[in-house]
């Protein structure tokens, strides 16, 4: 397993945009073109750069040969034995994991909430240990959400099912539901990370990528025409 992480920049010249735009597939290309809030088109953009780079390395295809398909909700693949991966973004940060396994990643900004969902995303068990705790809510529903999104995204079935019918041990040091296993990683205190994972065989650290040289990072894969 691999894990990422980039800070987004708070700008990407017109000069470097124009050259990382042309890496990834020119119907990519269109729907990044079409979003209005350029941090969401950043992370877009970087966290498919980043699977990007790993697949070109561990494959030894070109990038143009790297085309990316989704699954029956949305969840995005390559038909490639053993090349598993996902991607997350929130706040400033980019999220992706790589595996031979199946992997959903989820990061999420810890801000504050009114918690209007707890009824419809909470089981009952995880709604008491949550109404028993004085302090820290935000964390808590911040840490119980990132781990059921790992969840929906690893298994690729999304928000197809009730998701309070997942009913994580949040009291376990080693949550596991359904066959499928959980880590979390405390980087940040302003964020929550998890990792859900097929395998249960987790990397310890998270790569950290530099955006000050994102153009060098990546200007290395071939090309895709346009």
């Amino acid at each position: 397993m691999k894990l990422f992480m980039m800070k987004l920049p708070i700008v990407i010249s017109s000069f470097d945009f124009n050259i990382l735009i042309k890496k990834v597939s020119p119907s990519k290309q269109l729907k990044l073109k079409r979003y209005i809030n350029k941090r969401d088109m950043y992370s877009s953009l970087l966290s498919e750069l980043i699977v990007r780079r790993e697949l070109f390395k561990k494959l030894s295809i070109c990038n143009k040969d790297i085309e990316f398909e989704y699954g029956e909700n949305g969840k995005p693949y390559v038909d490639y034995d053993n090349c598993e991966f996902n991607m997350s973004h929130s706040g400033d940060y980019v999220l992706c994991g790589l595996d031979d396994s199946k992997i959903g990643v989820d990061i999420e900004q810890v801000r504050y909430c009114d918690f209007y969902n707890i009824d419809r995303v909470f089981s009952d068990n995880e709604k008491e240990l949550f109404y028993n705790k004085l302090t820290d809510k935000e964390s808590m529903f911040y840490r119980t959400w990132v781990l059921k999104e790992t969840y929906l995204k690893a298994t690729g079935i999304g928000f197809s099912i009730n998701v309070k019918s997942i009913d994580l041990d949040l009291n376990n040091p080693r949550i596991t539901y359904g066959g499928w296993f959980f880590k979390e990683y405390d980087l940040m205190k302003n964020y929550k990370i998890a990792v859900c994972s097929e395998s249960g065989l987790f990397t310890n650290e998270i790569t950290y990528l530099d955006n000050n040289n994102i153009v060098d990072m990546f200007k290395n894969l071939k090309d895709i025409e346009i």
